[in-house]
């Protein structure tokens, strides 16, 4: 938030203190800030007519640029300095909603993604989430519903990060990398009585991403079904996103016109925005997000695919069938234990009571991974890196340009030298 205040006009809460616990008399970690007296947009973003909505869109679209002109080297998290309490970039784990939950779990997170891991890739970080879903399907004894759920999730999270080598763009691979709000939601933005927004509030999930990671928010218009997995109402917020795109280039122009002078971030938001339906990008970069979302949006890519020429059940069993894929017995071993499991806390957690005392939280530590489930874990890490080995065409493209750089550089030393030796004769 002390960045936000010092580098941005985006409205926040004013910070009067914190702290860690320690010597503080609650010994809990706090923060005081300012009181906003005002609405969340959650209780007012379904009632707003087209003049509301439209002034709402102006004024997303300005916090949108901002955060969009907020660059940085790595993909992490913003953090304070020990010495003097100023925000620096230190080697901090993007501070994600789904790793928190992961952890707050037990489902051992740190013990796959550092706490100090940072990415100056934007593939790095998308394998890491993948592999956070990974371990989340290992870990979470409540993950599947029975033995074809247990085979769909798992098909899910092969065939999903295997499409992420055809979406994300290697031309910003290696960044920008820009900030993000993490969790911004209606219930997140304060409004007074006209609409206009004094303040956003929430911001401890806030870190640097890939661009292709910087998309709108999929609540911009209360649709009774799902953006991201439904063709049908992704079609009705394809045009509400039309709408805010417009109201981005309005902002980039007034911007650019007041001014001139400063060197502003590109690709333009607008331009990244402009074309989020092709590939599907809206609906991955969101599920990528919030992981919770990569089955449906799968589903939805596949069945909508004009070019998909087998049926989803067929792909899913050719998935498990060892003359197609040689990790299927493997597989067909975890699919089981995921059942076991099902089976299990379905025994245990008849009650809600039994169910409170069956949840994974901290007050009932899960037991460490077995080494069977943590092998077939490593081999799923090490199969990842292993197919994707090779650079992609525009890192490719670049270790060409400096190869050929290097040798025509050597050429031209070799004839100075030679034309000077003549010289000298």
């Amino acid at each position: 938030m002390k960045y936000i205040a010092e580098c941005t006009t985006i409205p926040i809460p004013q910070v009067f203190a914190y702290g860690f616990g320690g010597d503080y008399p609650t010994g809990l970690p706090f923060i005081a800030m300012e009181y906003i007296a005002g609405d969340t947009l959650l209780g007012r973003i379904k009632d707003l007519d087209v003049k509301q909505r439209s002034y709402v869109y102006r004024q997303l679209a300005d916090i949108f640029f901002q955060l969009r002109q907020q660059e940085f080297p790595r993909i992490g998290a913003l953090t304070l300095d020990d010495d003097d309490g100023s925000w620096k970039f230190k080697h901090n784990r993007p501070l994600n909603i789904d790793f928190s939950n992961a952890q707050l779990d037990g489902q051992e997170v740190n013990n796959f993604v550092s706490p100090s891991q940072t990415y100056n890739s934007a593939f790095d970080y998308c394998k890491s989430l993948m592999t956070l879903e990974m371990v989340n399907y290992l870990r979470q004894r409540d993950r599947v519903i029975d033995e074809d759920d247990a085979r769909w999730q798992l098909f899910t999270i092969h065939r999903f990060r295997d499409n992420l080598k055809e979406w994300l763009n290697p031309e910003y691979d290696n960044g920008p990398f820009v900030l993000m709000h993490g969790d911004f939601l209606p219930g997140n933005i304060m409004v007074d009585e006209s609409l206009r927004i004094i303040a956003i509030i929430d911001w401890e999930f806030s870190q640097t991403v890939p661009l292709q990671l910087f998309v709108p928010p999929k609540w911009l218009r209360p649709f009774p079904g799902p953006v991201l997995h439904s063709q049908e109402y992704a079609v009705k917020y394809a045009e509400e996103l039309r709408h805010l795109n417009d109201a981005v280039i309005d902002t980039e122009r007034k911007w650019l016109a007041h001014s001139p002078q400063i060197a502003y971030a590109r690709p333009p938001l607008s331009h990244l925005w402009k074309n989020l339906y092709q590939k599907n990008s809206f609906g991955i970069a969101h599920a990528l997000l919030r992981r919770t979302n990569i089955p449906r949006v799968l589903h939805a890519q596949l069945t909508n695919s004009e070019t998909l020429a087998e049926d989803i059940d067929v792909l899913t069993d050719r998935f498990f069938t060892p003359a197609h894929n040689p990790n299927a017995q493997i597989l067909e071993r975890l699919v089981q234990r995921k059942i076991k499991d099902a089976r299990a806390l379905d025994a245990v957690c008849r009650d809600e009571d039994a169910l409170l005392k069956a949840s994974n939280r901290p007050s009932t530590p899960l037991p460490p991974l077995s080494a069977e489930d943590n092998n077939i874990l490593m081999n799923f890490v090490r199969d990842f890196i292993r197919d994707d080995s090779q650079m992609p065409e525009a890192r490719r493209d670049s270790s060409h340009f400096i190869r050929n750089a290097c040798l025509i550089t050597v050429a031209g030393l070799f004839c100075w030298i030679f034309a000077r030796r003549r010289r000298l004769l």
